[in-house]
């Protein structure tokens, strides 16, 4: 599935062609030029995004989740396919000639397949995941043993899949042009006049696309039904962990319906080569397809951008993750350190905790018009990476109110806002939540 059709018109014999043998297309330079910046820049982003993504999971205690170990399996299949099957396949395509060898024409044809049938199923597991979640709120969540097991029966399935193209992957030496070509090489031919290839190629679309999406379809919209039900909200606390879960699943909803829009061009193609065979002999077939691949492709270098976009934890993730790089390259003395701010203008108190003086800053001031005190973000002085939430009085000084989840959240968000490293809490023993 993951070869050039349009690299298929040449004739099986001896190990070669004849004079008679029409030559692989071929690219003018610009248009070689053009397609190779627009997969560079997915497969340079890509493999950067999904790495960014499997490092603040595993990286933050706070991110591992059995949600967020799914998506890092979703990602591990993505780097896989980005980097050992579009990276090899686009060069064969762009230039119509294999130089990787057989063994590699094998492993890139089964990865191609086993990684495509491992992110549809990650997809679907953390659908039918959510979906327990919601309408069985009282249950125990899954396991991150069960999580495991769950992600090591993904990849055996998605590799059973992928296994039947291993013994008929393999090259074709074309010797009028000097090219090798990598395809499927079924017992009743190649793929454009091959019976078994459409039979397989149903089964690929039926069960890692068809199958899955329609499962997926029906279970969020079971959940959205049960979370834009109001008569279900019958607390506070329900309406904030209902409004917690719609964003989640409202990130997963996205998530897969890009995925739907990326990859159904490209299985639509390969039926359409097999009830239309002169399809695969048109000038413009090539554009197409790669029109059509690289948009499945791009799938991976999409969902690192949604998670940064459409979720408050992985965005301050990413951002605490490329501070910490621009220290680093500060550190090599590559980039100038930035000027230190001003002191801000603002009005002075005493902590209550010590003798030092400490500046508020205004920008995170929140009254609450029920609270008797209004809450602050302090900073104190004596040390920059000391943070403290206090309630103050009226005056400014320090009471002894209770920390609660609504000045802790507004620490968190001033955190967020201003890229401070969240371990600075950690120092402080200062609980915070997010959302």
């Amino acid at each position: 599935m993951s070869q050039c059709p349009s690299l298929e018109v040449i004739k099986v014999g001896d190990g070669g062609g004849d004079e008679g043998d029409p030559l692989p297309f071929q690219m003018p330079l610009l248009q070689q030029v053009l397609w190779t910046s627009a997969f560079s820049i997915m497969i340079i982003g890509a493999c950067v995004g999904n790495t960014l993504v499997i490092r603040i999971v595993l990286g933050n205690q706070r991110m591992r989740t059995t949600t967020n170990y799914f998506l890092v399996n979703l990602s591990v299949a993505d780097l896989v396919m980005t980097l050992f099957n579009c990276s090899f396949n686009f060069v064969f395509m762009l230039r119509s000639h294999w130089v990787f060898g057989r063994v590699y024409c094998t492993v890139s044809q089964f990865v191609a397949h086993a990684s495509l049938a491992a992110s549809v199923f990650t997809l679907a597991v953390i659908s039918f995941d959510r979906f327990l979640n919601v309408l069985r709120p009282l249950q125990p969540r899954m396991s991150v043993c069960v999580c495991r097991v769950l992600l090591c029966v993904i990849w055996v399935v998605a590799a059973a899949l992928a296994a039947p193209i291993l013994p008929y992957a393999t090259t074709i030496h074309y010797q009028l042009a000097n090219s090798t070509i990598c395809v499927i090489l079924w017992p009743d031919g190649l793929a454009s006049q091959s019976r078994m290839d459409y039979v397989y190629n149903v089964v690929i679309l039926t069960v890692t696309y068809v199958v899955p999406m329609t499962a997926m379809v029906v279970c969020y919209a079971v959940i959205g039904w049960k979370l834009y039900d109001r008569g279900s909200c019958k607390s506070s606390r329900q309406v904030e962990t209902f409004r917690s879960k719609r964003k989640v699943v409202g990130m997963l909803v996205v998530v897969v319906a890009v995925f739907a829009f990326c990859w159904l061009p490209y299985h639509v193609y390969f039926l359409l080569v097999h009830h239309l065979p002169g399809l695969s002999s048109r000038p413009f077939v090539q554009h197409m397809y790669l029109a059509f691949y690289w948009l499945a492709m791009s799938n991976a270098l999409v969902n690192p951008l949604l998670y940064y976009l459409l979720n408050a934890r992985f965005r301050y993730f990413f951002r605490q993750l490329f501070s910490e790089v621009r220290g680093s390259v500060r550190a090599c003395g590559c980039v100038a350190p930035p000027q230190p701010p001003p002191h801000p203008s603002l009005d002075e108190c005493q902590c209550g905790m010590s003798q030092c003086q400490i500046g508020v800053y205004q920008s995170a001031i929140v009254d609450y018009q029920s609270a008797s005190v209004t809450n602050k973000v302090v900073l104190l002085a004596g040390d920059p990476f000391a943070l403290r939430l206090q309630a103050l009085d009226g005056h400014g000084n320090a009471t002894p109110s209770p920390v609660t989840p609504e000045t802790t959240n507004l620490l968190y968000h001033y955190i967020s806002h201003h890229r401070i490293s969240h371990h600075i809490l950690s120092q402080q023993n200062t609980p915070y939540t997010t959302y």
